[in-house]
């Protein structure tokens, strides 16, 4: 079944969205990281920005070791038919990309939530930030690098590791 999504996806695809899904690619991964790690250390609470990069950091290391322990081959590997539209290291489960947009997302709702005073504009960029995850879990999976089911534990993944870092790093500050 997962296959058969990834075929469908990239049979409607062409050289356009080619490239869009790799832009979507490359912002999802250690470059939209860094850019937003110096954004949010700039403009935000230093100790904020540690804590994303501190939580970051664990996330991709512990989805290093899931990808070792899991043994997951990537789609294009496993059916012939699948192209492989963009170059990958490691296995396949679970999406580091989508792991690591997952973070990233997280961390600029929370600053959001804190900055913004505007109902209207909070919520419109948090609409945003799901709009740029669903796009990455799309073009993961169009890309050949990934089935539904490692975006969706990328997805899971992020969300627990973000959610204990913002928990630990809110008693932190509040115990200064």
């Amino acid at each position: 079944m997962e296959i058969e999504i990834i075929k469908a996806l990239q049979s409607v695809g062409g050289e356009a969205l080619d490239i869009f899904c790799k832009i979507i690619s490359h912002l999802s991964s250690y470059i939209g990281f860094i850019f937003w790690l110096v954004i949010l250390f700039i403009f935000y609470k230093k100790i904020f920005a540690v804590g994303f990069g501190i939580t970051y950091g664990i996330g991709v290391g512990f989805n290093y070791l899931l990808k070792h322990l899991i043994n997951r081959p990537r789609p294009y590997v496993a059916d012939g038919e699948i192209i492989n539209k963009m170059q990958a290291m490691g296995q396949s489960f679970p999406s580091g990309h989508v792991l690591s947009a997952t973070m990233i997302c997280c961390f600029l709702a929370y600053w959001i939530v804190d900055r913004v005073k505007n109902k209207w504009f909070k919520v419109g960029l948090i609409s945003l930030l799901c709009v740029f995850l669903l796009l990455v879990i799309f073009s993961r999976m169009y890309l050949g690098q990934h089935y539904l089911s490692d975006t969706i534990a990328g997805v899971a993944f992020g969300l627990i590791y973000s959610a204990i870092a913002l928990i630990l790093m809110k008693k932190k500050c509040k115990n200064k």
